[in-house]
């Protein structure tokens, strides 16, 4: 290795290794999405889901330091919302699909950075 010789497996590993690493949060809402569907309920909002625990995680992180409480406020961003959108379906006469379309444009609207006041794009 010190010759710079990166070896025959390395880079079929590295890309192994970064598609378990990038795919795993996928697997998670993809196993919560079976058990909704198993409820009998359809949440088409678990992207936005996921990316509003994402980034609460990160904000809580930065803000205390401590990246375990980031992980306890993307639990907690993630049964809010999930609990969220079991409440308003069960409610009378409610599109779950439409809800789950809602809450998806609504944790990543959230999510998403807010430009400061007074900083425009200048082109």
């Amino acid at each position: 290795m010190a010759d710079g010789n990166i070896g025959l497996w390395t880079v079929p590993l590295a890309v192994l290794g970064g598609a378990i690493r990038v795919s795993t949060p996928f697997l998670f809402v993809s196993l919560g999405e079976c058990i909704t569907e198993r409820a009998g309920r359809i949440n088409l909002g678990l992207e936005g889901t996921l990316v509003m625990g994402a980034m609460s995680a990160y904000g809580i992180s930065y803000l205390t330091g401590s990246p375990w409480l980031g992980v306890l406020a993307a639990g907690l961003t993630g049964a809010l919302l999930g609990a969220l959108h079991a409440g308003i379906c069960s409610l009378p006469r409610v599109n779950d699909v439409a809800v789950g379309i809602s809450l998806l444009l609504f944790g990543t609207g959230l999510a998403e950075e807010e430009r400061q006041p007074g900083a425009e794009q200048h082109q």
